[in-house]
């Protein structure tokens, strides 16, 4: 769960029902130690945006390469 200053004003903004949620899943791991594809998702419920006759729930999906050093792999397999 997201929870700070800027979640609260998104979620009075949209006069949503839920706070902000995070989950993050493993795609693939790499053969470097400590990296992975990483899914990430942000939802959350009951989002009312302009224009829209019913609340309902928003999600923004993406991808990253992560390393545990923070550094990105040096090879994608």
């Amino acid at each position: 769960m997201l929870k700070n200053d800027v979640a609260d004003a998104i979620t009075r903004r949209f006069e949503a029902t839920s706070p902000i949620y995070i989950d993050v899943t493993t795609q693939r791991r790499y053969q470097q130690a400590g990296c992975a594809r990483l899914s990430v998702v942000f939802w959350q419920d009951g989002v009312k945006l302009p224009g829209q006759a019913a609340a309902r729930r928003q999600t923004i999906e993406f991808a990253l390469n992560y390393c545990l050093d923070g550094l990105p792999p040096k090879a994608l397999r």
